[in-house]
Parts: C-alpha cells; sequence; structure tokens
C-alpha cells in the first residue's frame, strides 16, 4: 500500500505483458514505480495469446523491419528466460507444385534474420519426406518447409516480469482498478477530467495547462478507494487504451482485433502443421504435452472488451481448415476455447488480418497539451521489451535529464530464475555433442 503523500516517478496502469515490462524497466532504472492492474496479470489479452516468440514470418513482405525487430527481440527474451522457453519445430504444408519455389524464396529472405532469434536453417522435404516426419498429415500435398519457433510459458513470463519489478523496488498491486485520472490545472488542485466536447476542439485535445497526477483506484477485493499520485502515468491497458485516454478528456482510437484460440483434448501431430485456412489466411496447430492448440482467427471486433467470446462457427473455421491438412483433427474434442482482442493501432482501408502489429509511443505533452501522461499503442508480445524501453525513455525525458540519461538494462539482464540456465545455442550444442533431441 502507498504511504499517505507518497508520490512516485511513474504509475503504470495495465499489468499484462506490456505493462509489466514498463514496470519493470522504470524500477530498474531506480525510478520509483507503481503498477496497478484490475484483474489477475496476464488475465486480458496476454492469456489469450499463441505463446509463442516468433520472428514475425507474416509480416516479412509487408513490414521486413518489423520482422527484423521481431527475430532480435525474440532472441532477447529467449536469453533473458530460458526456462520459460521451449523449441516448436514447423513444417509449412505447400500444396501445389507452383508455389514450392516461391516459399523457398520466402524461407531464404527470412533466413537473414532467423540467427537473432537462435533459428535453424530452413529444409524443403518431398511429399514423402513429410510424411514420414508426420505421418498424420492428408496425403496429396506438393511438399513441405521446415521451420522452428520458441514457445514461452507466457503466464509465468508476464508475472516475472511485474516480479522482477517488485524485486528492484516498484509497489505492484493486482485487483486494483483505475476508476479515473487525477487531472489539474497548472497552479491548482486536482479536478476531475474534462470530457471531449469541453476541451474546445472536435478531437477532444486538452489545455496546455492540464496535467496528470496520477490515478483514483478501487480494490475490486475490498471496495476501498484511493489515490495513487505519480509525476508520469503510463496507459499501458492494451486494448482498453482508449478508456483511460478518455478518462483525460482524449479521444483515441484503435483498430482492435479479435482472435480465437482452440484446444484439442489430445496430441494430434508430433510437430506444429502451418497451412492456409479455408479462405487463404494463415492458421497453425502446436502441440503441446497431451493437447494440440489451433489458432488464430483475425477479425475486426466491435463490441465490449470485456465481453469477448468465440461463436460456434469461428470454431468450426479453424477446425474445418485444419482438417483439410490433419484428418484426425476432426476426431478430437474441444475442451477449451480462449478468445481475446489484440490492441492493433488503427488503420483504414485494409483487411484486418493485414493491420500493423507494430507500436507507438504517444507522449501526450506533445500531442495534446497533456502534460504527464504517456500511452504505449499496438504492437505483440514477442516485443514487449522494446516496447517498454522506448515507453521509458519517454517517462525519463518527462522526468528530467538526469533520469533521460539512466540507461536500460533490460536487453542484457535475465529475468527471476534465468540467471545460470543454458540458454537456447547452449543447449543447442550439448544435444548435438550428446545425441539427444533438442525437442
Amino acid at each position: 500500500m502507498a504511504e499517505d503523500g507518497q508520490v512516485y516517478d511513474v504509475l503504470v496502469i495495465g499489468g499484462g505483458i506490456t505493462g509489466a515490462f514498463v514496470a519493470r524497466d522504470c524500477a530498474l532504472r531506480g525510478l520509483a514505480t507503481a503498477l496497478v492492474e484490475r484483474d489477475d496479470f496476464g488475465s486480458g489479452t496476454t492469456g489469450t495469446c499463441m505463446g509463442m516468440l516468433h520472428g514475425g514470418l507474416q509480416y516479412l513482405l509487408s513490414n521486413p523491419e518489423l520482422t527484423r525487430v521481431e527475430c532480435a527481440e525474440s532472441g532477447i527474451m529467449q536469453k533473458a528466460a530460458p526456462h520459460l522457453v521451449f523449441a516448436i519445430p514447423f513444417i509449412f504444408v505447400i500444396d501445389s507444385e507452383d508455389k514450392v519455389d516461391k516459399f523457398e524464396a520466402f524461407m531464404a529472405y527470412y533466413a537473414q534474420f532467423q540467427e537473432a532469434k537462435f533459428g535453424r536453417p530452413h529444409v524443403t522435404l518431398t511429399h514423402d519426406e513429410a510424411l514420414r516426419l508426420e505421418p498424420a498429415l492428408r496425403p496429396g500435398f506438393a511438399a513441405a518447409i521446415t521451420n522452428d519457433e520458441p514457445g514461452v510459458n507466457v503466464f509465468r513470463l508476464n508475472l516475472l516480469a511485474a516480479l522482477d519489478a517488485a524485486e528492484h523496488g516498484a509497489d505492484v498491486w493486482n485487483h486494483t482498478e483505475v476508476t479515473e485520472l487525477l487531472v489539474e490545472d497548472a497552479g491548482k488542485g486536482p479536478r476531475r477530467a474534462a470530457a471531449p466536447e469541453e476541451t474546445g476542439s472536435p478531437e477532444g485535445r486538452a489545455s496546455p495547462r492540464r496535467r496528470v497526477t496520477g490515478a483514483r483506484v478501487r480494490d475490486v477485493l475490498t471496495g476501498e478507494t484511493r489515490e495513487i499520485r505519480a509525476r508520469v502515468t503510463v496507459n499501458a491497458c492494451g486494448p482498453w487504451v482508449p478508456r483511460v485516454t478518455a478518462m483525460a478528456g482524449l479521444d483515441y482510437r484503435l483498430r482492435p482485433t479479435k482472435g480465437i484460440h482452440i484446444i484439442l483434448d489430445r496430441r494430434v501431430t508430433s510437430v506444429g502443421v502451418a497451412a492456409n485456412a479455408i479462405d487463404g489466411r494463415g492458421i497453425c496447430l502446436l502441440p503441446h504435452e497431451n493437447t494440440c492448440l489451433i489458432g488464430t482467427t483475425d477479425d475486426d471486433f466491435f463490441g465490449d472488451e470485456d465481453d469477448v467470446r468465440a461463436t460456434r462457427d469461428e470454431v468450426e473455421y479453424l477446425l474445418r481448415s485444419m482438417e483439410t491438412v490433419l484428418p484426425d483433427v476432426g476426431r478430437a474434442r474441444v475442451i477449451r476455447v480462449m478468445a481475446g482482442v489484440r490492441p492493433t493501432l488503427y488503420q483504414y482501408g485494409i483487411y484486418e488480418d493485414k493491420v500493423t502489429r507494430d507500436f507507438e509511443v504517444w507522449d501526450h505533452l506533445e500531442r495534446d497539451g497533456l502534460d504527464g501522461l504517456i500511452t504505449i499503442a499496438g504492437g505483440k508480445m514477442t516485443i514487449a521489451r522494446i516496447m517498454a524501453e522506448k515507453t521509458t525513455d519517454a517517462v525519463a525525458r518527462r522526468l528530467g535529464p538526469d533520469r533521460a540519461e539512466r540507461p536500460c538494462r533490460t536487453a542484457d539482464l535475465p529475468l527471476p530464475g534465468g540467471d545460470g540456465c543454458p540458454g537456447p545455442a547452449e543447449l543447442e550444442r550439448l544435444a548435438r555433442r550428446f545425441r539427444v533431441p533438442l525437442a
């Protein structure tokens, strides 16, 4: 519990993977940090993702720079948390001969980024070689190409980031909901945040004389309310970002997209399988322990972010699509469905599955004349660390030159439990030496 009269350097709102890494980075730079999450850590978008630190293969043609960053950040995450990471060997099923050369060229282009994430070179398999590797495939395809991507225990990753923030001095609370931002005029006491129509601008821009000085929060379990004061407040609420900016009288939009994953009651394959869905979009199946996960969908979402549910049609779409390459999927039983909303940036005039997965850091003093509020929007789990670094850089600049000079350490510092654990490159070397499977 914050002490009466305490003023933090930074208050981070949102305890998903992004907010937890922001709080960790801030605490490691010596900033007095508070982190609040209205539910369990990682219970929102983070908890419904596929759980892969993949290298952004699907963005290679549209945004190769994002692919480069994702591969680099995947490698950093693997080194920071080797105890949470496991290799997922994949095969991409190619349905016609005229696509084989295109896939080969595509994977050759991807290879230049692979080393950063400890990826192994791809191999093109004939029809018979692929069936020997994975007998569950439906015969009749042209060829297959191998790839590998790292999987991660996303819940532990999120929690360890929050715990490491606490270990370095941050005050961390879950089940603590922000009910309003504390906004005050220069030289005056706090007042409520103005609504967009009160700011004199159709975009909801605030007066330069306003600043955010923290938030009023409510303990979800007890109903107790209190104020948390901070020099800078970070809005790291994922798809709920517009709700928090609205508390400051600002009108910001995202283009949230819904994704679902289904979990089967058995392990259908021994390797991951990627294929085209019935509408041409890419989907994949991941075996994990004695289950399999299939995903994902990618559709515009217009509903309540607190009430996201999968439909029967969405589940059938994934099952029927994967059955085209893995007939045994139809014999399995769906035991769980996960539905979540991605905090994708607003873009107009493109299909939802083409919306960028990049991120932006919004300093609302520069954009809206509102001091003390910074928003991190967009992005995805693999790049959460670099998103946090850029956000913390913006926080430090607002706090003054002495804070801005403090370097980010998260690219080199392991998460709790990761120190001394062999990384991916060392594990592969040991596997070759002792002639045992890596996965």
